[in-house]
Parts: structure tokens; sequence; C-alpha cells
């Protein structure tokens, strides 16, 4: 993608960054909101050694200053200790659960021990934190004289009462709503990249010319998939998509054709194709099929998927002699063509689903009837049943001027692509072009803008 892509894909998904922004934003607010504060209070103790006994708690050799301070701050967080704290102050907290609170460290090339003690209640935190001090006070003098320690080997002073903290310690809520600002701007930015990620991995309109060589004739919009929702008139957006193909296909260049024995028709016979089931192949079919009627062209709409036939569902045409049952010499083609109630297209439904219908599709029966409407119309529509499913619609497309591939967005793939493409070229099937269905609303005009192609008119009428 270029620049341009890239401020178009980020302005149509802009919801997705600022939907990461605002849950970041919340979440951090409400972790705030519901979380106990937690209250720090502070001591210093000073551990001064005017003279180093052999009987004290040192190697052999003697300790320097700094390494006794930090051998007594070990005792901070012993269990020894924290028993006398427990017992001086009544509390109800156990040992394990009163050092979890409590740390102690030796600052930085002092002999200074550092003791700080976390709780709930700032008074409390003050009161456990200045027990410790004291208590550490008194202990390690009798601890020493009760190793046999003579003299006065070690001294310690508090320099620096428990405070009363006035604030909880962590960040604020301005603090952590800022951080779930940020946190979400990065989560958005990293959604927004895997989702031009997965597009740019998607088959769309520009791959999708590459790999077939032949423009795209349209871009259409996903809609909702219900029955109702699928035959479009009107000044919707696919609508305009429709009319849109409609253009394309008019001026698709194919080869003039002579019907054997006939009067000299030169109607283009169009198969519309999907790749896979779920192509919306059939509804491409009929939409274009009704609009080209709707433009004055003398239009046949021929459903020939005798697996899974839907033209008859789409237009509500009901049950009756189609397609099957002309070929099968049980109907006549005058009888079985019905016209549709959406406008002046002419319809011969699939007709009862046959045993054989790749063998009806292949006869020298639809041989002549393909030659028949040559004569009748100006343009016929044949829906054919997907490419990779069964090999009628490769047959269809060889038996008639050629193929318009519809192509599912985000569902079919380049291998598919290339497979069913394959299977035309076996049968010297003819791609005209494509159509990319299921686009969704953000992409369309992405999509749209890749299908710039010239297309020499053929259809003068």
């Amino acid at each position: 993608m270029n620049f341009r892509d890239v401020v178009r894909f980020v302005r149509g998904r802009w919801w997705v960054l600022i939907g990461c922004i605002v849950l970041g934003v919340l979440v951090s607010g409400v972790l705030t909101a519901v979380s106990t504060p937690s209250y720090q209070s502070s001591t210093r103790v000073l551990v001064a050694t005017p003279e180093t006994s052999p009987t004290s708690l040192v190697p052999p050799g003697g300790l320097a200053p700094p390494q006794r301070a930090m051998n007594y701050a070990q005792l901070v967080t012993g269990t020894t200790l924290a028993q006398k704290v427990i017992n001086d102050l009544g509390l109800k907290e156990t040992v394990p659960s009163l050092l979890k609170q409590t740390q102690a460290t030796v600052l930085n090339g002092t002999t200074i021990i550092q003791i700080d003690v976390s709780n709930a209640d700032p008074h409390q935190a003050q009161r456990i934190a200045q027990a410790f001090a004291t208590q550490l006070v008194a202990y390690v003098p009798a601890m020493e004289a009760s190793a046999g320690a003579t003299g006065n080997p070690v001294s310690l002073t508090v320099t620096d009462p428990a405070n009363l903290p006035n604030t909880p310690k962590g960040a604020g809520l301005v603090t952590m709503t800022g951080l779930g600002f940020v946190v979400g701007l990065v989560v958005g930015a990293g959604a927004l990249w895997l989702l031009a990620y997965l597009r740019s991995s998607t088959l769309g309109a520009a791959r999708l010319r590459e790999v077939t060589g032949k423009p795209v004739l349209g871009v259409l919009q996903r809609g909702t998939g219900s029955a109702g929702d699928q035959i479009w008139a009107g000044h919707d957006p696919r609508s305009e998509s429709i009319r849109a193909l409609r253009s394309a296909v008019q001026f698709i260049p194919v080869a003039s054709v002579t019907s054997p024995g006939g009067t000299g028709g030169t109607a283009p016979i169009f198969t519309v194709v999907g790749v896979r089931p779920g192509s919306s192949a059939s509804t491409v079919a009929t939409n274009l099929a009704l609009s080209l009627a709707s433009a004055g062209q003398r239009t046949l709409l021929i459903d020939a998927d005798l697996h899974r036939p839907r033209v008859a569902d789409l237009l509500s045409l009901g049950s009756g002699p189609g397609l099957s049952d002309v070929l099968a010499g049980t109907a006549e083609f005058a009888s079985a063509v019905r016209r549709s109630a959406a406008g002046s297209l002419d319809v011969l439904t699939a007709g009862a689903v046959p045993d054989d219908p790749t063998e009806k599709v292949q006869s020298d029966a639809m041989d002549s009837l393909l030659a028949k409407v040559r004569d009748a119309y100006d343009v016929v529509v044949v829906d054919a049943p997907p490419l990779l499913t069964v090999s009628d619609g490769a047959l269809l497309a060889a038996a008639t001027d050629g193929a318009i591939l519809v192509v599912r967005y985000g569902r079919t793939t380049e291998a598919d692509l290339r497979a069913a493409t394959t299977r035309l070229d076996l049968v010297h099937g003819t791609v005209l072009g494509s159509v990319l269905t299921g686009v969704p609303k953000v992409d369309i005009g992405a999509e749209a803008g890749a299908t710039a192609d010239r297309i020499v008119p053929a259809m003068d009428r």
C-alpha cells in the first residue's frame, strides 16, 4: 500500500483506534478506582561499628561496616524480628503476611538500613515500620551479647522515625489513565497493522486482475445476505454497482457468432460462474440480467445450475418446467420461458433436478438451445454452478462466449482462482472478466479504484 492507501485505510477504520484508546482509558481508570490503596511508611537505622569483636557476627578477619549493615538488614525480613513486632503491636497478621508488606535495604555507599512497610492503613504502616526499627535496635546488641561479644561492638540508632504517609504509593488516577491511553494507542495501532496485513493478503481487485489477465468488471458491497435483500433496485450502493457492471459487460469484446442454420444471430452469451460455493454468482447473474433488461436489451436468463438451482427462488417464480425439461425433450422452450415479475426479463429456470446434470449440460440439445437463443435475444446470461465443485461451469463457459468469474472477497484464495482458470483452460473456456463480491463498506472505495480498465465497445445496440 502507498501512503494514500494507508490514509484511506486508517480513515475507514478510525473506530478501531478510538475504541482501543477508550477501552484502555476505561480499564485503567476502573482498575485504579477498585484497587485498594496502599500507603508506605519508611524509617532509617544507622549501623555504627566502633570496634570489631572476633566473637560477634563477623567472619574471621573482620567485616566492613557496609557488609555488617547488609547482614542486619536481613534480620528485618526474618521471622524472629517479625514475630517480635506482631507481639509488640498485638497484630492479628501472620508472620508471612507481615513480611510481604516489609522491605529492608541498605542505602548505597552507607551503613544506613531503610525499612519500608506498606499497608492499607497509613497509621498502621507507620506503627509497623517504627516497631521494626525499635525491635532491630534492641535485638542486634542482645544478639551480639548472647554470642559472647564484649564491649560495644555495634551501635544502631534510629535516624529517621517512621513517617505518616499522606498519599498512597504507586501511580494515581491521572497517571494510570494516561498510561491506559498510551497502551490503548499502541494496541490500536497494532490492530490496524494486523488488519492492514490481513487485507493485503486478501485477494482484492488489483491481484484479481493480475492473476486472470482480464479486467475486473464490478465490485459489489457486502449485503445482509437475507433472501429479500438479493434483488437490488433503486439507487442504493449495490444497485449502482450492478448498473456499473452492466455498463462494463456491454463493452466486453466478444467474437461475433452466427448460429448454425439460423438467421445470423450474434447475441453474446455470458456464463456467470463462481469459483466456489458462496460466491453469490446466482445473485450477480440475476441482478445483471434484470439490469440489462431494464436498459431495453432483450435479455434471457438461463439457470444452468442443475445441481443447486437458485434463480427461481430469487425471482419468486415457483416451480415449473425449465432447462432440464427442455433438454430432455419433455417441454418446449417457448412454454418453459417465463417473464420475471421484476421487469421485462425472460427466465428459463432450471426445472426438475435431473439425475445426470453434467450430461445434460454437455449434450447436443444444449448446443442447439444456445444457438436458438442467439437469434431471439440481444444478450443471454447463463447462471452456472461453481467451477471447483463440478465440471458443468467450465463446460458452459466453453460452450458460450466466455465466463464472468465471481470471486468472494476475503474467502476466495489465489490458489482457488488459479485452479478455476486452469479448469477453464483445459476445456478452452475464455475468461471475459471478473466480479468481486462481498466487499466490506470500508474497502469498497479502494477495491473499486483498482478496477480501472479500458474495455473496447462490443455491443452497440
